[in-house]
C-alpha cells in the first residue's frame, strides 16, 4: 500500500511552509512513512477505512510540522499523532470509549 501524496495535503490552507521545510517534511515522511501505515493498519479494519485514516494522520502531521521539535526524534513524535488521530478516528466511528449510562441502569443508594 502506497502511502498518501504529501501533494494531497500541500494543497490546504492550513499551514504555510517554506518550500525547503516543505521538502524536509517530505523526506522525513519518506523515511519514517511505515509509522504512519503500521498505526492504520491497527486501528482500521478495512482497506478503505486504512486509506481515509493515513489521510487523517498526513493531514495532521502536515498542521502540526511547523510546530514540530528536532530536539527529539521525528519518529516519535510522527507516532504520537499518529496515535492520537487513530484514538479520535476510532472513538468517532465505533463509539470505542464513549461511556453509556442508561437511567435505568443507575443505583439509588
Amino acid at each position: 500500500m502506497e502511502l498518501v501524496s504529501t501533494s494531497d495535503v500541500c494543497e490546504y490552507p492550513v499551514a504555510t511552509m517554506k518550500p525547503s521545510e516543505a521538502a524536509q517534511f517530505e523526506s522525513l515522511l519518506q523515511q519514517h512513512g511505515g509509522i504512519i501505515r503500521k498505526v492504520a493498519f491497527g486501528y482500521a479494519r478495512n482497506e478503505s477505512d486504512r486509506k481515509d485514516l493515513m489521510q487523517d494522520i498526513l493531514l495532521q502531521l502536515w498542521k502540526a510540522y511547523p510546530r514540530y521539535s528536532p530536539d527529539g526524534p521525528f519518529s516519535t513524535w510522527m507516532y504520537r499523532i499518529a496515535l492520537n488521530v487513530s484514538i479520535s478516528y476510532l472513538r468517532k466511528h465505533t463509539g470505542w470509549g464513549v461511556r453509556r449510562c442508561s437511567s435505568t441502569n443507575r443505583s439509588t443508594t
